[in-house]
């Protein structure tokens, strides 16, 4: 069914608007002056542009400005890579006083907008498809005056567009563009949407799986943030592995200032570029990386590929494939300069890196950080360049370097960072981790919900917490990590005791014995509007998890479910379309049994629960 919105679309070639008005959902051919667009509907509306003549065009950019009779919404999901978007969630923001959202190379997120109605279900999501690029949404009704700083909100019509490219960057000559949009309406919950657009994008671009390698479904224990750079060494890495291993962490990260002085240090000269080991801390780092694998566990390094410290020694050797803008040195606020991914030259300097790491120090794989610190405008460097940039380039890069170390080591993993994790992007490593969200287990919670959308194993930024933390707070924090993917710790594992030992060791026991037999296998599904119940659901194994204020979850007959109580209550309402008959074991935060009895599960029966434990409920 055609969706209720109304389409136009508009050409920017050679000069000059080409307006295509009121285009419908369907099949069709527009004329309007040299040029043509064909359409066709399928789960994606698609789009073609061309000259009736054939000949090339100068093109800039397509604007799709899609308008809809105007609600009032609960949320707005705008685009992005999932690391910002619950701060712009209020639908006034963007009315009044942020209408501009792009993806850029520093946010190469999605350009996917949902609006979310009172009840909770999305009245309308949209997003476009294509090739990665720049993308800039704006919201021009409602919105400012454009005479003063006034809102606008008569009439009663919503009005937003998507611009591609934006920022700077245009299609160039070609004698063909093609692109397609998404829309849906009354999809039960924003994730849902979210999850069908990434689902139709990569069918529409060929992406028929993402990389599937076990050894990524293991939990990680990283440097950052437990430890200053400064202090990291091999004595520390060590003994930091001999307790990870007995608690069930199956990797170890060594983060940014393995090779010399990290960001997180208040040294001023940084030596970011120069991958080679510190020997001071890391005399012998192949050894080091050899001791942690016999030991049964994976060695992973830091690498930020792109970015170089002007005080390195490498500086000299690429500040001709340095990005520009305006023709001057880009410089990030942590005082580095970026390499531009869309020069063959600098790509082929970064492909080096990870080959040489991977072959002079074995290492199982990497954690690639910081293509975040690239600019939002294109680089104008008088380098050369055989991509677009930045976000064109970026997306071959990443290509080339999976590529490489695959070759080398095909099994090696790779874990991405959310900002440049997305659907299409995924495909060029084996994880995606949320962005870095030290002592806020929430923020992470929704940054590993949006990306678990999209993608096909979600990492959770790594977890710290201190011995302030209740039994019932800690066993919650893991709780809310074990929703949504792999957990992940940043915590110096040497100083947990007692009870907090026994509470990790125990999840992390749960988590190898049930989550990871549904990681690769099932979806994560929310159970409510609310998105406070989730699942993963196999027909033979599910688990439930209950968070913030959620006080009922539907349960089915499985051989094992595992209903997890993630919120402050005592107990838990079920929903159920049938009763049937289980026997069921409760333990507490601490993974000490409560209560064990046989039960008839049936709605609206309420079962105890402690707050941050836990039942595991089979049906007899």
């Amino acid at each position: 069914m055609a969706p209720k919105i109304e389409l136009e679309v508009v050409l920017v070639a050679d000069g000059q608007e080409i307006k295509f008005p009121e285009v419908p959902w369907r099949d069709g051919s527009y004329s309007q002056g040299h040029y043509v667009l064909e359409t066709r509907a399928k789960d994606l509306l698609l789009f073609k542009f061309t000259r009736k003549d054939g000949k090339a065009m100068t093109a800039e950019k397509i604007i799709f400005r899609i308008s809809q009779e105007l609600k009032n919404f609960s949320q707005l999901i705008v685009p992005d890579c999932g690391r910002s978007y619950m701060l712009h969630r209020y639908p006034l923001n963007t009315w009044f006083h942020q209408r501009q959202y792009d993806v850029t190379g520093p946010n190469d997120g999605n350009p996917f907008a949902a609006f979310v109605s009172q009840s909770g279900d999305c009245s309308l999501a949209a997003g476009i498809v294509g090739e990665p690029i720049e993308t800039t949404l704006w919201m021009e009704r409602p919105g400012m005056a454009s005479q003063r700083a006034s809102l606008v909100a008569y009439g009663g019509k919503m009005i937003f567009s998507f611009e591609r490219p934006g920022l700077g960057v245009k299609y160039g000559p070609t004698s063909e563009i093609n692109e397609a949009l998404y829309i849906s309406e009354g999809k039960p919950n924003w994730y849902e949407a979210l999850r069908e657009y990434a689902q139709f994008g990569r069918a529409r671009l060929g992406i028929t799986e993402y990389p599937r390698n076990p050894k990524a479904l293991e939990p990680v224990w990283c440097s950052w943030s437990a430890f200053c750079s400064d202090d990291v060494n091999d004595e520390l890495v060590l003994s930091i592995a001999e307790v990870a291993k007995e608690l069930g962490i199956g990797s170890i990260l060594f983060d940014d200032g393995w090779f010399g002085t990290g960001i997180d240090t208040s040294k001023e000269k940084l030596n970011t570029g120069d991958y080679f080991p510190d020997k001071d801390k890391f005399p012998d780092l192949r050894g080091l990386v050899k001791k942690i694998q016999e030991m049964g566990l994976m060695a992973i390094l830091w690498v930020g590929p792109i970015s170089v410290s002007p005080d390195s020694e490498v500086f000299k050797e690429v500040k001709d494939y340095l990005i520009q803008v305006n023709k001057e040195l880009f410089l990030y606020i942590n005082n580095l300069h970026q390499l531009c991914p869309a020069s063959p030259e600098a790509r082929k300097h970064i492909v080096e890196i990870f080959t040489r790491l991977l072959k002079d120090y074995d290492v199982d794989g990497f954690k690639v950080d910081l293509y975040n610190n690239l600019p939002p405008e294109p680089c104008d460097a008088p380098h050369r360049h055989d991509e677009k940039p930045n976000i064109q380039g970026l997306h071959r890069l990443m290509r080339e370097i999976w590529q490489a170390i695959c070759a080398i080591k095909p099994d090696v993993i790779m874990e991405l960072k959310q900002n440049y994790g997305n659907f299409l992007s995924a495909q060029y490593g084996t994880m995606v981790r949320a962005g870095d969200s030290p002592y806020d287990t929430d923020i992470n919670l929704a940054r590993c919900i949006y990306t678990s959308a999209c993608v096909g194993l979600v990492h959770n930024d790594y977890l710290v917490w201190t011995s302030l933390e209740k039994e019932s707070d800690l066993s919650t924090l893991l709780i809310k990590q074990l929703i949504c993917g792999v957990p992940t710790f940043s915590v110096d594992l040497r100083e947990i005791t007692g009870v907090q030992k026994k509470i990790v060791q125990g999840w992390l026991g749960l988590y190898h014995s049930f989550f990871k037999e549904l990681l690769f296998n099932t979806n994560l599904k929310p159970q409510c509007p609310e998105l406070n119940v989730w699942q993963r659901d196999d027909g033979r194994r599910n688990f439930v998890g209950l968070i913030y204020g959620a006080r009922e979850a539907e349960l089915l007959p499985r051989e094992k479910t595992l209903l997890m109580n993630g919120t402050a209550s005592d107990y838990i309402y079920i929903k159920t379309p049938a009763a049937f008959k289980t026997a069921v074991e409760t333990f507490s935060p601490s993974h000490n049994k409560v209560s064990e009895e046989n039960m008839s599960i049936k709605d609206g029966l309420k079962i105890s629960i402690p707050a941050g434990g836990y039942s595991i409920i089979r049906s007899t």
